[in-house]
């Protein structure tokens, strides 16, 4: 299982908004890369990993879904 702490502080630097505020919906990781579907404060955004760099991921830019509503 893979350590998210990195994770979880980027996206709540990101956004402001509290580590305990924010949920991995789902995930799919190897050994240099990762793609992660959060619920951000109410917010759904995805983010990816490449290494150990963490970065939003673009197709969920400008997007005002909400975590409650079903993942694409």
């Amino acid at each position: 299982m893979e350590n998210k702490d990195r994770l979880y502080e980027t996206v709540s630097f990101d956004n402001d908004c509290p580590k305990s505020d924010i949920k991995v919906l789902k995930e799919e990781y190897g050994d240099d890369w990762g793609e992660y579907s959060l619920d951000v404060c109410g917010k759904y955004l995805s983010y990816k990993r490449t290494d150990a760099t963490y970065e939003l991921d673009d197709c969920t830019v400008g997007k005002e879904q909400q975590a409650s509503e079903p993942l694409l």
